[in-house]
């Protein structure tokens, strides 16, 4: 008698949580299609890539334009100029007007040069992991082009405003993002 006194309110419990997890996906699906329909998308953003004797922080502006990601260094000052581009055949290191082939460095760290690409790409094509409730409503987990775990964090006014991108369970890279800008087309 007791257990189904309980079963009913436990299962509109169930089944509420479910609902509002539901609608924070339906949400999130809907920022991703219009990310996949943006011709632009740019940001500024510190990154900190995180090994496991050092972290280094690096300042970019970052354009994605089709198929085309340019991350531009604006610090430390030592780099600021420099771009990395990245297009689905590959990488190249821009330097002034010389192209320098990336394709060599693929190894288990995730480089800093790649942040822009692996968090656009993990937006717009990425499968969603999860999407958070209630007060974490705008946090969301999306998968990277190769399997990295993208997590990022809206403002109240839904823009970017961090990412973190991990493969396993190490986070290797962490954006603080700023200037959010999709063209509508």
């Amino acid at each position: 008698m007791r257990r189904e006194g309980i079963l009913a309110p436990m299962t509109a419990l169930l089944l509420l949580l479910s609902a509002c997890g539901a609608d924070a996906q339906t949400e999130w699906r809907s920022w991703q299609e219009e990310l996949r329909a943006a011709p632009e998308i740019y940001f500024d953003a510190e990154i900190v890539s995180r090994t496991e004797t050092d972290a280094l922080t690096f300042s970019a502006r970052v354009l994605a334009a089709g198929d085309t990601v340019t991350m531009t260094l604006t610090a430390p000052e030592t780099l600021r100029g420099l771009s990395v581009v990245t297009r689905r055949e590959g990488r190249s290191l821009r330097i002034e007007d010389t192209d320098i082939s990336l394709t060599a460095g693929r190894g288990e760290t995730l480089s800093p040069s790649e942040a822009g690409a692996v968090l656009i790409a993990a937006l717009r094509e990425g499968h969603i992991l999860y999407t958070g409730a209630g007060a974490d409503r705008g946090c969301a987990a999306f998968t990277g082009p190769r399997d990295e775990t993208v997590t990022v964090r809206l403002s109240p006014e839904g823009l970017p405003v961090s990412a973190e991108i991990a493969r396993g369970e190490r986070t290797e890279l962490h954006l603080s993002i700023t200037d959010w800008s999709a063209a509508k087309e």
